[in-house]
């Protein structure tokens, strides 16, 4: 399994205190760049009291047994057919497998606390699903990010990856290359980074052809699925870019914007 991508630079300092003592000090990175688990339901019972805020209520139906069963392989949901309709209780208090999913005070799922396996196969397995379980945040240095790119796209779905890290100072020319394991990346938020057009040509270098993948399409490595790339106030970026972005073949969105009068590419 790949390891985990966190894009961070020890920034070390050299200090002296007042007994002539050398100190060398560096900055952690922030909390938010690993994963936020352990989560409720991970590797024991759903309902189990250790961690979910609210034991279940009632009987478990079967769907719900067999969908934690499937958490621990969601790579291969998709073997079970399409998806079928989510079909909410016809009654208060009635068997429902959403329930099962830890939830806040207000009665809302909340994914922070959620398993990400468990989210993948809930989404491949029920179509009509609630809207707020369309989208699930992570960190990038989640354990479980690996296992989820490995997730197949098919007809009856698609994991796509929207990477939101404007004013990250730690994504350079020579960090970016890191990103290469989101085979998913469809779009890339890099505002505000020192990126100049040398890291674009680096991240283009990562794509190439794998002989694991599920189906044809999962054996593209790297990001190829990229279609939105967004460089504002990236002030080293100059027209030098548009050779590196040929490689990208769905990429169809390029935002740029700075005060450089050799560059004005504008979203």
């Amino acid at each position: 399994m790949r390891q985990p991508i966190i894009l961070w630079q020890n920034e070390r300092t050299l200090s002296t205190d007042d007994a002539g003592v050398t100190i060398l000090s560096s900055v952690s990175p922030p909390r938010t760049y690993f994963q936020p688990g352990p989560y409720y339901d991970e590797d024991v019972d759903v309902a189990g009291p250790a961690r979910c805020p609210k034991p279940l209520s009632h009987v478990p139906s079967l769907s719900y047994f067999c969908i934690k069963h499937l958490v621990k392989i969601p790579e291969l949901v998709y073997n079970y057919g399409p998806a079928r309709p989510y079909r909410s209780p016809e009654y208060p208090g009635g068997s429902d497998v959403l329930r099962t999913l830890p939830r806040t005070p207000q009665c809302n799922v909340d994914l922070s606390k959620v398993d990400p396996r468990l989210w993948a196969v809930i989404v491949q397995v029920y179509s009509d699903l609630p809207s707020d379980l369309h989208i699930y945040r992570t960190a990038l240095a989640d354990k479980y990010l690996p296992s989820l790119q490995r997730i197949p796209t098919t007809e009856h779905f698609s994991l796509l990856t929207v990477l939101e890290i404007p004013g990250c100072s730690h994504l350079t020319d020579d960090t970016i290359v890191r990103l290469a394991v989101i085979h998913t990346l469809c779009v890339l938020d890099a505002s505000n980074t020192p990126l100049t057009a040398q890291g674009i040509r680096r991240l283009s270098g990562t794509l190439r052809w794998g002989d694991d993948g599920v189906d044809f399409a999962n054996q593209r490595r790297g990001p190829w699925q990229l279609r939105i790339l967004s460089l504002r106030n990236c002030k080293q970026v100059t027209d030098n870019i548009y050779q590196c972005l040929e490689s990208f073949m769905l990429l169809a969105v390029v935002g740029k914007l700075c005060t450089s009068s050799e560059s004005r590419l504008h979203l």
